[in-house]
C-alpha cells in the first residue's frame, strides 16, 4: 500500500509537471497565466512555510523552461519585422506602453463582448456589495469601489461600445486619453481590489491568485503591436471561474435563492443565444474560408513549380462579424502580408484582390 501511494504520487508529479510544461510552451498570454501562478503560489508556500519544497523547484523550474522555450522562438522576431508590428516598435517606450494599455482595456471591453462586461461588471458589483456587509477590507475603498463599478455598469449599459471605448474616444486629444486611461486603470485596480480580499478572506487563495493571473494574461498584450479579438478570451475564461463564486455564495444563503436565479437564468437563456449566433457565424464563413485556402494553396504550388501567375481573386467572408481581421477591412491591409508569408507567395510580384 504505502509504495502503491508513492507511485501514484509520483505519477500525480509527472502529470503536474506535462501539464505546467504544456501551458507555458503553448500561446503567450497563456504562458504568462501559468508562469505568473506558479511563481505567485511558490512565494506565498515560501512566505507562510519559511522553507520552499521539492515540488515547488521542480515546477517553476519546468514552467520556467517552457516560457524561456516560448519566448525565445525565432517565430517572435518573425513578427516584429512584419510592417504591421515595425511601426509600434519604433514608437518611443512611453508612447508604445501607453497605446498598448489603451488598446488592450478597449479590447477586452468592447462592443463584441457585451454579455461578458456585464457578467464582469455585474458580479463586481457583487463582491463589492458583500465586502461592505461584511465589513472586510476598508470602508473607504468598497464605496468608492461600489460607486464607480456602478458608473462603469450603467455607461456600458447604455453605450454600444461599452464604458472605455466610450470615453476614450470622447476628446480627440492625447492628454485627455492618457487621462481616461489612468482613470479607467485606477477603476480596474478598486475591482481588482474588491475581489482579491473577498476572495482571500474567503479562504480560496488559488482563486485570488488565478485572478490576477487571469489580469497578467492581459498584461502580456500591452507589449503586443495590435489586439486581436481573440485575445480577450483567456481573461474571459479564467474570470468566469471567479464570478460564479459569488452568485454561488449568494445563492447558499436561502433567502436570495429566488433574486440569484431571476438574476441568472436570463443571463444563461442570453448565453444560450449568444453561443447559438456565434456557431452561426463562423458556419456561415466557413465554406468560403475553405474555398480560399483551397485556391491559395493550388496557387502556391503553381508559382514553386514555375508558373508566373501575378494575380488572384479571393472572396469575401459573408459574416463580417465572425472574420477576424482581413485585408479588405479598413487599416486591416497588413494582413495581405501574413496570408502571402505563411502560403509561402511572393511578397511583391503578386496581387491580392477580393470580390
Amino acid at each position: 500500500m504505502k509504495n502503491e501511494g508513492k507511485f501514484k504520487k509520483f505519477i500525480y508529479i509527472v502529470l503536474l509537471g506535462v501539464t505546467i510544461f504544456i501551458a507555458t510552451f503553448s500561446q503567450e498570454q497563456i504562458a504568462v497565466a501559468s508562469f505568473a501562478y506558479i511563481l505567485i503560489w511558490t512565494g506565498y508556500n515560501i512566505i507562510k512555510n519559511k522553507k520552499i519544497s521539492k515540488l515547488d523547484i521542480f515546477l517553476t523550474i519546468i514552467s520556467g523552461i517552457g516560457f524561456a522555450i516560448l519566448m525565445l522562438a525565432p517565430g517572435n522576431e518573425i513578427r516584429k519585422q512584419a510592417p504591421s508590428s515595425a511601426n509600434f516598435y519604433q514608437m518611443p517606450f512611453l508612447q508604445r506602453t501607453g497605446k498598448g494599455i489603451a488598446e488592450t482595456l478597449i479590447g477586452n471591453f468592447a462592443e463584441y463582448n457585451k454579455i461578458f462586461q456585464f457578467f464582469f461588471f455585474g458580479t463586481a458589483l457583487l463582491f463589492g456589495i458583500k465586502n461592505l456587509q461584511k465589513n472586510t477590507g476598508l470602508k473607504s475603498l468598497n464605496i468608492l469601489n461600489l460607486i464607480s463599478t456602478s458608473g462603469i455598469f450603467l455607461i456600458t449599459f447604455i453605450k454600444e461600445q461599452g464604458y472605455f471605448k466610450f470615453a476614450y474616444n470622447i476628446f480627440d486629444n492625447p492628454i485627455y486619453k492618457v487621462g481616461i486611461t489612468l482613470i479607467a486603470l485606477m477603476q480596474l485596480g478598486l475591482i481588482a481590489y474588491s475581489i482579491t480580499i473577498y476572495l482571500w478572506n474567503r479562504g480560496t487563495k488559488s482563486l485570488a491568485i488565478l485572478f490576477w493571473c487571469a489580469i497578467f494574461s492581459q498584461g502580456a498584450m500591452i507589449v503586443a503591436p495590435y489586439f486581436p479579438v481573440r485575445s480577450s478570451l483567456i481573461f474571459e475564461y479564467l474570470y468566469n471561474l471567479i464570478g460564479i463564486v459569488i452568485i454561488g455564495d449568494i445563492y447558499s444563503e436561502g433567502n436570495n435563492q429566488i433574486i440569484t436565479s431571476c438574476l441568472v437564468i436570463p443571463f444563461l437563456v442570453l448565453c444560450i443565444f449568444n453561443s447559438a449566433e456565434i456557431t452561426k457565424g463562423y458556419k456561415d464563413n466557413s465554406f468560403v474560408n475553405e474555398e480560399n485556402n483551397q485556391k491559395l494553396e493550388i496557387v502556391s504550388e503553381k508559382i514553386k513549380a514555375g508558373e508566373n501567375i501575378t494575380n488572384i481573386t479571393l472572396k469575401k467572408l459573408p459574416n463580417a462579424n465572425y472574420s477576424g481581421a482581413q485585408p479588405y477591412q479598413e487599416n486591416s491591409d497588413y494582413i495581405l502580408w501574413w496570408i502571402k508569408a505563411y502560403y509561402d507567395l511572393p511578397l511583391t510580384e503578386i496581387d491580392i484582390q477580393y470580390e
